[in-house]
């Protein structure tokens, strides 16, 4: 089952419900279930919003619905983005990866890099 088609059902909308709450027909949904259409970048912002998920996870990129935001809401950006990319790596090297980029945040701060 395509992910569009699974937020929509875990949602409770039908094909019809949700075009009519995007201002598209009952069609269009049906394709971006079915993977012969697309939502355009904006729609696809609002199922983001509508369901609560990343662009990452509706696309199937990850398993992971939503990225967890930060603790500290002063932390680096840079830092983050880097977090959430080598998060995609395999389990096993997880560790190695999240050291190294530790280990650059330090150095950073110090003025060192």
């Amino acid at each position: 089952m395509s992910r569009f088609r699974e937020l929509r059902k875990q949602a409770g909308y039908s094909q019809k419900k949700l075009g009519d709450m995007l201002f598209v027909n009952q069609t269009a949904v049906s394709q971006w279930e079915t993977g012969k259409n697309f939502p355009n970048p904006t729609i696809q912002l609002k199922l983001c919003e509508l369901y609560d998920v990343s662009l990452d996870y509706l696309w199937g990129i990850t398993d992971i619905k939503k990225a967890p935001v930060p603790e500290d809401e002063n932390e680096d950006p840079l830092f983050i983005r880097l977090s959430k990319f080598f998060r995609r790596l395999p389990e096993k090297d997880l560790e190695k990866y999240y050291r190294y980029l530790l280990a650059l945040k330090e150095a950073d701060e110090k003025g060192e890099l």
